[in-house]
C-alpha cells in the first residue's frame, strides 16, 4: 500500500526558491521538491488570499498570495473539480488550497515550482490566521533543526534522531545541505516574522483592497519592522455549531489512538477508512478540524486533540 504523502505547511517565500527535485524510482514512486530549508514537499496545503483567476484555452490559472510571496495556481480538465471550484470563487477572497508540488523546466538549467490544486475552498480571516501561525512554526522548527544539523560533521539521520528530530524532517535537510551552496537563514526567519506581524498587526479589512494585475506588484510584509517571533497561541477560532458525522468520527478516532504522544496520520486515515469512510473526506475532515483548532499536528504526521 502506498503511504500517504504529508500535506506540508510551507511559505512561499521558501518553497519558490527551490530548484532541487528528488524523484522516485518506479511508476508508483512520489517525487520531492527539497526547500532550502529541507522541506521535502510532495503535497502543500496552503490559505491565503486569491487574488485573481483567469481562464486560459486549456486550463486555469490563478494568483494566490500567502502573507510572504505569491504562486500561481494551474488546474486543467484531469482536475475538473479543482478547476470547477476557481472558477466558482469571486476574487479577491481567503482560500484554502490542497495541493501537489511539481518542478517545470522550460530549458536546461532552469526549473521553476508548480502548485497544481487538488481541492480549493473558501476560507475566512480566522483560518488563514490559524494556517499564518501553523506555517511559521513548522518553517521554525525545521530552521532550528537546520542550524542543528549544520553544526555535524558529517550529518547524519542518526545524530539528527538522537536529538529527538523524525527521518521525515532530518533527512530532507541533510540533502538541502548537500544540494545548496548556501541558505540564508536571517532572511527566512525575518519573512516568518513578517508573516506573524501580519496578523498581530490586527489586520481590519478581510481582503487586500487593491488587487495586483502581476505578481510583483503584491506588497511584500515589511520584515525590518517585524517583532522577532514568540510562541503565542493560534487565534481563537468560532466554534460550528455542530461537528457533522465525519468530523465527530475522526475526533474520536484520534482521541482513542493518542496515547500520549499524538496519533499517527497514516493510523487515523486507516480505522477511519475501516469504518468505511471516504478517503478523500477523511483528509478533508482531518484539515477542516485543524482550521478549527479542535485537533493540530505538533510533529508532522501525528495528531492530537487541541488541548
Amino acid at each position: 500500500m502506498v503511504s500517504r504523502e504529508t500535506a506540508w505547511r510551507a511559505f512561499a517565500g521558501e518553497y519558490k526558491d527551490s530548484d532541487f527535485e528528488e524523484k522516485g524510482e518506479g511508476e508508483m514512486a512520489p517525487s520531492y521538491v527539497i526547500t532550502p530549508l529541507g522541506a521535502k514537499l510532495n503535497r502543500i496545503f496552503i490559505v491565503g488570499t486569491l487574488m485573481e483567476v483567469e481562464k486560459r484555452e486549456n486550463d486555469v490559472k490563478a494568483t494566490f498570495w500567502d502573507g510572504t510571496d505569491t504562486v500561481s495556481l494551474y488546474a486543467n480538465k484531469y482536475n475538473q473539480e479543482a478547476m470547477d471550484s476557481l472558477l466558482k470563487l469571486k476574487t479577491p477572497c481567503y482560500a484554502s488550497v490542497l495541493a501537489r508540488v511539481r518542478t517545470f523546466s522550460p530549458e536546461e538549467g532552469k526549473i521553476f515550482i508548480t502548485v497544481k490544486p487538488d481541492q480549493i475552498r473558501e476560507a475566512t480571516l480566522e483560518e488563514r490566521d490559524y494556517w499564518m501561525l501553523s506555517a511559521a512554526e513548522q518553517t521554525l522548527y525545521r530552521i532550528e533543526a537546520f542550524s542543528e544539523a549544520s553544526k555535524m560533521e558529517p550529518p547524519n539521520n542518526e545524530k539528527m534522531d538522537a536529538l529527538g528530530y523524525a527521518s521525515e524532517i532530518s533527512d530532507g535537510i541533510i540533502k538541502a545541505l548537500e544540494h545548496y551552496n548556501s541558505q540564508d537563514i536571517p532572511r527566512y526567519r525575518e519573512m516568518v516574522a513578517g508573516a506573524i506581524a501580519s496578523i498581530a498587526g490586527g489586520e481590519k479589512e478581510p481582503i487586500m483592497a487593491v488587487q495586483p494585475s502581476q505578481e510583483q506588484e503584491v506588497p511584500k510584509p515589511t520584515a525590518q519592522k517585524a517583532p522577532a517571533p514568540i510562541a503565542k497561541s493560534p487565534p481563537a477560532i468560532q466554534a460550528k455549531s455542530k461537528a457533522n458525522p465525519d468530523e465527530e468520527a475522526i475526533i474520536e478516532i484520534v482521541k482513542s489512538l493518542d496515547v500520549g504522544k499524538g496519533a499517527s496520520w497514516e493510523d487515523v486515515v486507516a480505522k477511519a477508512e475501516a469504518r468505511g469512510m471516504d478517503k478523500n473526506k477523511i483528509e478533508e475532515s482531518i484539515i477542516r478540524l485543524e482550521d478549527a483548532g479542535t485537533i493540530e499536528e505538533p510533529f508532522l504526521g501525528q495528531l492530537r486533540l487541541k488541548k
